[in-house]
Parts: C-alpha cells; sequence; structure tokens
C-alpha cells in the first residue's frame, strides 16, 4: 500500500532547485510521484514503504545538495503552522538588515567610482583605501550566502545562481584589492578599482532575495488561509454508513454528503443530486455555480 509523506526542503532558491529536488527524489526506487512546492518549502512523496523509506529519500535529495527535514503527518486544513511562519519572518528580517547595510555601504562607493561623471563627489569618497573598507562588510558579510552558495554548488557539482555573483563579485573585489595594495604595478597599465561593482551588485541581489521572500511569505499565508476555509471533519459513507471522520482521513474512492449550507470539506466530483455551489473564495464570482452529477467541486466552497 502506498504511502504519502509531506516535509519540508531546505536550501531551495529558484525553480531550478525545485527541479532537482523532485528528480531526486523520482530517482529513488518505490517513489510513485514526487512534488515540490517553492511557495510553501515542502515536498509532497507517494512511496512504497516496502521499498523505500525516509532516510533513503534524505540521501537522495542530500546528494543533490539539499535537505529534506523530518517529516510530518498530512495536517488537518487550518490547523496553525507558528513555527513556519516565524522562521520565514526571520529570514525575511535578515535579507532586510542585509539590504540595509549593503546599501548604506555601497552607495557612497558608488559615488566614489563614478567621480570621473560626478566631478562634485568628494576627495575621500575617491581614495581607494577608503573604498576598500566600506567594500568589505558589503563583499563578505552581505554576501556570504553567495559565497556558501558557491563552495555548495562546487561540492554538488552543479552551478546556481550564486555561483555566478559569488564569482563575479569576488573578481572585481579581489582584482580592486590588487590595484589597491600595489598601485604602481597596476596603475601605469591603466588599471582601476571596481569595488563599486562588487557592492552594488550584492546589494541589489539581495534586494531581490528580500522582495522574493516576502512574497513567498504571502503565497504561502494566502495557501493557508485558503485552507483554514475547509472544514475538519467530512460526513462519508463507508459500506452503507453515514460517519463523520477528519477531513485528513477521507480517501480517494470515499462518497461524501454535504448538505446546504455547509463547505465542501475536500475536492471531488459529483455523483448524485443537483445544487449551487459558492466559490466566491476561488474565482471572485458572486454568483453560484450550478453544479450537477459529474460537476468538479473544491474544498472550501460552499453548497448553497
Amino acid at each position: 500500500m502506498m504511502e504519502r509523506m509531506t516535509a519540508p526542503v531546505r536550501g531551495m532558491h529558484c525553480a531550478a532547485c525545485v527541479g532537482k529536488v523532485e528528480r531526486a527524489l523520482a530517482s529513488v526506487p518505490g517513489v510513485e510521484s514526487a512534488s515540490v512546492n517553492l511557495a510553501t518549502e515542502q515536498a509532497a512523496v507517494v512511496f512504497d514503504p516496502a521499498r523505500t523509506d525516509l532516510a533513503r529519500l534524505r540521501a537522495a535529495v542530500a546528494a543533490a545538495g539539499y535537505e529534506l527535514a523530518e517529516a510530518r503527518p498530512d495536517r488537518v486544513p487550518g490547523e496553525a503552522v507558528d513555527g513556519e511562519r516565524a522562521a520565514r519572518e526571520a529570514a525575511q528580517r535578515r535579507e532586510k538588515l542585509k539590504f540595509v547595510v549593503g546599501a548604506v555601504l555601497s552607495a557612497p562607493v558608488l559615488l566614489g567610482g563614478m567621480s570621473h561623471v560626478l566631478p562634485w563627489v568628494p576627495g575621500v569618497l575617491q581614495n581607494p583605501w577608503v573604498q576598500l573598507v566600506l567594500a568589505t562588510p558589503v563583499q563578505v558579510w552581505v554576501g556570504w550566502q553567495f559565497h556558501r552558495g558557491f563552495v555548495h554548488d562546487l561540492r554538488y557539482r552543479t552551478a546556481s545562481m550564486s555561483t555566478l555573483v559569488s564569482i563575479g563579485t569576488s573578481a572585481a573585489y579581489l582584482w580592486s584589492v590588487a590595484v589597491t595594495l600595489w598601485p604602481h604595478a597596476f596603475m601605469r597599465h591603466g588599471a582601476m578599482t571596481y569595488y563599486d561593482v562588487s557592492a552594488v551588485v550584492i546589494t541589489l541581489v539581495v534586494l531581490g532575495r528580500w522582495l522574493e521572500a516576502r512574497a513567498r511569505g504571502r503565497t504561502s499565508e494566502a495557501i493557508r488561509r485558503l485552507m483554514s476555509l475547509a472544514p475538519r471533519a467530512a460526513r462519508v459513507i463507508r459500506d452503507g454508513v453515514e460517519m463523520d471522520v477528519p477531513t485528513a482521513e477521507v480517501r480517494v474512492g470515499d462518497f461524501v454528503r454535504i448538505r446546504p449550507g455547509e463547505r465542501v470539506p475536500v475536492d471531488g466530483v459529483v455523483t448524485e443530486g443537483a445544487s449551487t455551489v459558492d466559490e466566491s473564495m476561488l474565482t471572485g464570482e458572486s454568483l453560484p455555480a450550478e453544479k450537477a452529477p459529474e460537476s468538479s467541486v473544491f474544498a472550501g466552497t460552499v453548497n448553497r
């Protein structure tokens, strides 16, 4: 009998990461299907417990360069997930702090690097040693996540956006340090510093990460609010007996009876009866939709 498991996946940043994790899980013998959601950072896996287990799934995901966290049982819709929300908010605060620090330090470096266009820039900002002092925290601390990601990619022989950001900014920064330390060896060849390039690129990418984290957090919250609209119990008919069971225990093939005024507990298809269903929470349409046998219904909508 197949078993379904939902577990958090850590280390994903883009759609390419989702594809890697899904392929890693699907490659494990005994896995029937694997679906990864970037917004909620969770993987849903259907597998045969007689052929594989959590340890093998974790090993496959780890080999791809990610972490499959402790599996959690399927939760009843609407159940609180304060731990995940707190973790997302903490991540957003970190990204915001890094962006603010990077912006404050990068702005004078950028002005100093554009002195040939802006002649009014103070001479102190044009000093390469001052630019080195300002750019170093941005390169090392603000951009640490990209350098760590680059080392991670090297370990697993892959590449990501962190690889590009780390290599590009490090090249600009290290070249600028060399020009600053040995000006006579480089200046006669027309060399110049590029502290502004490394600092601004890192700051802008961190800004993107912060905005992405905010958007993903709002998406996850919207999904949970939709899930909270579904009832926690469903009235199913099994072997001719009507009984109330938790929504999470409704199985494929169960017949669910929904009375007027009740919310639909799970997605399904109408097999008997006709009614109108308020689907405004999904579609925004104020008029109820007509439902007849073979019509689809969705969890959280209201039977009128």
